[in-house]
């Protein structure tokens, strides 16, 4: 965790870590803590930075804080990966460098739904200070993607098919507004009102309906 230009710079793992720590204030271990969606609070991100497994190289993610100062949320990600992000509420940017050592830098706004194609790489996400910020995103191990979605090469898009079955894997992004079904069940996932195994067997289901509304929108009119 460090500081610069008056921006807070952490790794997803302090996050974890604050996390943790709140909830063993309460006296619940890290397990408890995952499945009870227990909040962080501190003088700098009050909130929820929470991940549900759902399957083998299938995850749900969830990010609904409150920044007190400009911050970056800094992460690495160590094999190729599919992502489906939808953004609720805030805005941010996205800046990620890849293997090769290329830039790519993003806005994201409320309202976008946005499928990434990448391979590891080392990213951040700028959050604005003053702000809730509110993201959902699903994230596929590209080893595990043609067991997940087996069956639905002929479903999809060009567009999509080549992002999620590709001959050759190249970085690829496709943005979309975020449709009204998508919003809804997004916002179901961050308001679940369940605790323990029953929040984890509801985020579970959330996933995967999220996914095939994914599938669905980005394919719809593009076949």
């Amino acid at each position: 965790m460090r500081t610069r230009d008056s921006t807070l710079r952490i790794s997803a793992t302090d996050l974890i870590s604050w996390r943790e720590e709140t909830n063993a204030s309460v006296g619940q271990n890290c397990e408890s803590a995952l499945n009870y969606g227990k909040p962080l609070q501190n003088d700098m991100v009050r909130g929820k930075f929470q991940a549900y497994p759902v399957r083998p190289g299938f995850a749900l993610f969830l990010l609904d804080l409150t920044v007190n100062q400009d911050t970056e949320i800094l992460a690495e990600v160590d094999e190729p990966r599919i992502g489906f992000s939808m953004t609720l509420e805030g805005s941010c940017v996205r800046l990620s460098k890849d293997d090769r050592g290329h830039f790519f830098e993003g806005p994201v706004h409320a309202g976008l739904n946005v499928a990434t194609a990448y391979q590891s790489e080392k990213w951040s996400l700028r959050l604005k200070g003053g702000e809730s910020h509110k993201l959902v995103k699903l994230r596929l191990s590209r080893q595990h993607v043609p067991h997940l979605l087996a069956g639905w090469e002929k479903v999809l898009s060009k567009q999509l098919r080549q992002m999620m079955f590709p001959s050759g894997f190249e970085r690829s992004v496709i943005k979309k507004n975020l449709s009204l079904t998508l919003q809804s069940a997004g916002h179901q996932v961050l308001k679940c009102p369940f605790e323990g195994s029953v929040r984890k067997l509801f985020m579970e289901g959330k996933a995967l309906e999220i996914l095939a509304y994914e599938l669905d929108e980005f394919s719809c009119d593009q076949k």
